[in-house]
């Protein structure tokens, strides 16, 4: 459960990061999309999967 929280956690801060920093200073010509969000919303899914398999195996013991 603490790295589920954990990834879920930085998946926030970096989606909080990519939707609050100008677009002028994200330099986006370089890869063409905001790095922030994109990995902002993986770390947030695995963060969000990884707390549901353990609420699931506590569930079984």
């Amino acid at each position: 459960m603490p790295i589920g929280i954990l990834c879920a956690g930085i998946g926030l801060l970096l989606l909080w990061a990519g939707f609050s920093t100008p677009p002028a200073e994200l330099k986006l010509e370089a890869i063409g999309f905001n790095i922030n969000l994109a990995w902002g919303a993986v770390m947030l899914v695995f963060g969000l999967g990884a707390m549901a398999l353990a609420l699931r195996a506590e569930k079984r013991d």
